[in-house]
This record gives structure tokens, sequence and C-alpha cells, in this order.
């Protein structure tokens, strides 16, 4: 268990008790404990750790629960913190959420990062956008001073009176729980509840799946047409085409969802957008326009209009008699956009498959995936680690010759991975194991670790260099985290119980 819940009651005009959460990994446990302490020193804060879960209680329904009715999400952030599929992907992006839809804002965000993170990393989870404690980025676990980890929690207790204080007027009047579907609420919120057994991203399973279903062997056309077709069914629009900015104008492609044939002038459009929207090729959010073309064209009153990214300029229109503002589902119009993108800006695209760029799209927007979307995307990402070999560089060290002259003597060779169909570097494997994390990045060492030693054994003996002893040392590039799984260790000394090669040989 990752975490320390807050009571069942969220604060409200009747309460006198602030409900704070604290979100931590598991080797955390004992500086929460101590957190927990110094910041219930305050009468009107109320901090349970997870002990209080009654044995048999459903523990991950009664975390979401505490996160739900908690008004500070207070996270210890590290690195295996972002590791955790638990910390990250369920309370982390649970809290964010409820942050997001709540109109108070609350719970309200409390981050405290305890070591140095990658920015790269840090940048992409949804803390970035809040302020860290500490500013000064004197980190706890940085700290090998017992007097100054003291100092640490005294200082947080300080800030966190602070952060209380500046936010108690939005944290007296609570945000409206969701726990029906509120038609206020546009987003992944919008058609699911936090606490029911199908969480947020499993409601959107469907039309990702309807996504998934596009034949890959489609001429581009005819997957756009494709992907209109299902948008307009999911939005219970009439028509769906796509715009791009032209000059002064904005031309219509020949790309439409319908045989039903658009009746609007370039010219027209253009009108009507200046009207509504200053610089078209600038937008970054969807927008609804109600009685947006009633005048232009009977029968089509309301239109949605979606920036396809990363295409400059280009828009995609919705329009339709039942159309209203809660279509603006932002989940809906990012799938929407990111399958367009695929087949429209082909060259801005890393990966070779359109489920994967449209899965890559929502993690990097949202953070998470629903579990069968993110083995979907493993499965897929497997294939194509398997597709990889190693091409072998040189290693050389420079010594001077007596004569003033230079000589290369090679004392290694390091292994890189490449694919097998054309020896390039394969950078959107690296991208997604980045982007995933551990288990990607576990996934695709093992399998170039070992295909590079085995490679090795059979390059030297080719060479009829048999003897281990003669070999120049493997230098191999793996992730930090991939060391520390047990299955590394294991690979490795099965390849040296296997005579492949020698343990001193290999350097990381």
């Amino acid at each position: 268990m990752e975490s320390i819940s807050t009571g069942t009651k969220k604060m409200d005009q009747g309460s006198s008790k602030l409900r704070v959460f604290i979100s931590f990994s598991d080797g955390d446990r004992e500086l929460a404990k101590v957190i927990q302490k110094a910041i219930e020193k305050r009468s009107d804060v109320d901090v349970f750790l997870d002990e209080s879960i009654p044995t048999g209680g459903k523990w991950e329904s009664v975390i979401r629960d505490e996160i739900q009715q908690s008004d500070v999400f207070l996270a210890l952030l590290s690195n295996h913190y972002l590791d955790s599929h638990h910390c990250y992907n369920i309370e982390a992006t649970d809290a964010y959420k409820l942050h997001v839809v709540s109109p108070h804002g609350s719970p309200e965000f409390f981050p405290v990062v305890l070591e140095e993170l990658a920015p790269i990393r840090y940048e992409k989870t949804c803390f970035s956008e809040f302020q860290y404690f500490p500013r000064n980025n004197q980190f706890y676990k940085h700290l090998s001073n017992e007097l100054d980890r003291v100092e640490f929690v005294r200082d947080l207790a300080v800030e966190f009176d602070k952060f209380i204080h500046a936010s108690l007027s939005v944290l007296k009047h609570p945000a409206n729980p969701v726990s029906t579907l509120d038609p206020n609420i546009h987003g992944p919120l919008a058609h699911s509840v936090l606490v029911q057994p199908q969480g947020v991203f499993e409601a959107y399973d469907p039309f990702l799946e309807s996504f998934f279903s596009i034949d890959p062997a489609l001429s581009s056309l005819q997957a756009v047409t494709a992907i209109l077709n299902k948008i307009v069914a999911q939005l219970n629009g009439d028509c769906a085409y796509i715009k791009s900015e032209g000059g002064e104008n904005i031309t219509e492609k020949t790309i439409r969802s319908t045989d039903d044939r658009v009746t609007l002038s370039t010219f027209q459009i253009h009108e009507q957008l200046k009207r509504k929207i200053q610089q078209p090729h600038e937008l970054r959010k969807p927008v609804y326009l109600k009685n947006f073309v009633a005048a232009l064209e009977p029968g089509r009153k309301d239109v949605l209009i979606i920036p396809v990214f990363p295409c400059e300029g280009v828009l995609l229109v919705i329009t339709g008699n039942n159309l209203s503002e809660n279509v603006v589902d932002q989940y809906i119009c990012d799938v929407a956009s990111a399958g367009l993108a695929y087949f429209l800006s082909p060259e801005k695209i890393e990966t070779n498959s359109l489920n994967d760029h449209i899965i890559d799209s929502i993690k990097d927007k949202y953070g998470y995936v629903s579990d069968s979307v993110y083995f979907k995307r493993f499965s897929s990402f497997k294939k194509e680690v398997k597709s990889l070999t190693c091409h072998f560089e040189k290693i050389v060290k420079l010594r001077r010759l007596p004569e003033d002259g230079l000589q290369a003597d090679i004392v290694g060779w390091e292994a890189l991975a490449r694919r097998k169909e054309d020896e390039k570097s394969p950078p959107d494997l690296f991208n997604a194991a980045e982007r995933w994390g551990v288990e990607f990045q576990t996934e695709l060492d093992l399998h170039m670790v070992k295909e590079s030693i085995q490679q090795y054994k059979q390059a030297f003996e080719r060479l009829r260099i048999f003897r281990v002893s003669e070999r120049p040392p493997l230098f191999l590039n793996v992730y930090p985290k991939t060391i520390e799984r047990q299955a590394f260790p294991e690979l490795i000394h099965d390849c040296i119980k296997k005579g492949l090669i020698r343990g001193d040989n290999i350097v990381l």
C-alpha cells in the first residue's frame, strides 16, 4: 500500500478539519509518517495513515474515495514514485482529474520533491504546473546530515501553513463531488465516475477500439474518411470535413465523412470564423459555436471546430442539428486530432502505427491510459523490439608514437540497436521507452543485451578468436532502472554460465 488516506468526509461549511491525502511510494513511508505528525500540529488538519483501512476493506476503492474527499493532495515525489503505476497513474492522476473539473480546484496540489528529477521527465507530469517544495532545490534525499533533514521537515510544515492560509478561502467551499454525469463537465470526466469500478479512461476504450479497427491497408483518403465517420457517429453530428488555412482563406479539402454535399463557400466560412475567432490558425483547443451556420446552410445549426495537431492550420469541422455544447469532450477531440494527424502529416509522426500514435498522444496529454490500452501498446512495442538487431562500433584509444604520429588501438566494442530491415537506429522505440517507463525500458534492454552478447560471440568466432579471454570488452547501453530489475542480473549470469562472455568483459 502506497498512500496515506484522509478520513471519509470532505471539508464543508460544517467541518473544521482540512482533509489531507499524502501520496508516496513505499520507500518513503517513514518520512510520510514524520510529515504527518508535523502538519497535524495544526488543529484544523486531519491526516490518517493507510493503517486505518480495516482488514478486508476494499483497498483501491477506499483510496479513490479518500482522494475524492480530500482538500489537499500532498505528494512525495521521487523517481520511484513516478515509476509506480499505483502512485502516479492511479493516485496522482485521479487527484489531478478532480482538481481540473472542480470549480474551486479541489483537491489543491502540494508537491514535495525528495530527489532530483530529470526536467524532461518532470515536465511531462501533472505536477509540472504547480510550484513544488523545496524552492531552494535542497532535496531531502540529498541531505546527509540528520539535522538538515529535520530542518527540511520543519520548513515543509511552515510552507504548508502558508499554503493552507492562502488556500483556506477556496478549501472552505467544497467542489461538487463527481458522482453523476454532470452536463457542465467536459473532458475525460464527462462520461465516468472516479469511484466506479470502470475508471475514467476505461469509459473511452470502445471509442478508441473503433479507431484500432481501421484497416491499415486503406489509402490515406479512405482512412481519414473512416475516422470522420466514427467522429460524427460518436458526437451525433450530421457531417464532418477538414479545412486547411491557405493564405487569406480557409480552403476546403476533398475529404468529408458523408456523400452529402457541403454548400458553404470558402468565403462564407472564412468570414464567419473571423467574426468568432480572431486567428483561426492559432486555435489550440476545440471551439463550439452555436447557430454558427444556421443562416448560411439550413439544417446545420451548430458547429464544433477541432484543431488537428501537429498539422499547422488544419481544422476538423463538425456540423449538426443535434450538437450541443456538451460535445466539447477534450478526450474525444484529442483522439480525433491524433488519428487525423497520422494521415495528414505523416512526416511529423514518429511511430509506424496509427494505434501506437493515438495511444502515445493520449499518454503525452493525460499521463495515463486504461490498463487494456496500456497492454495493447506494450504488446505492439514488444513486437517492434523483436525486430531489432545490433551494430558494433569500435571504441578506440589514441596513442602517440615516438615519431609524432598517432595510433588508434581498439579497446572495446559498443553495441548499438539497429532495425534488421534497414540497419537504421530506432528513435521511435527509444522515445516510446522514455515515454512509457521502466517496463518498456526493461523489455528493450533485455532484448538488446541478449542479442548483443550472442552476436558478439559469433563475430569473434568468425574471426577465429575462440578464447573468451582474448576478446576486448563489450560496452552495453542500458537504462539505470533495468539494472535494478531481477531479470537483468539473471540474464547476465545465464550468458556467463553458457560461456558467451566473461563477466569482466561487460561494461555498462
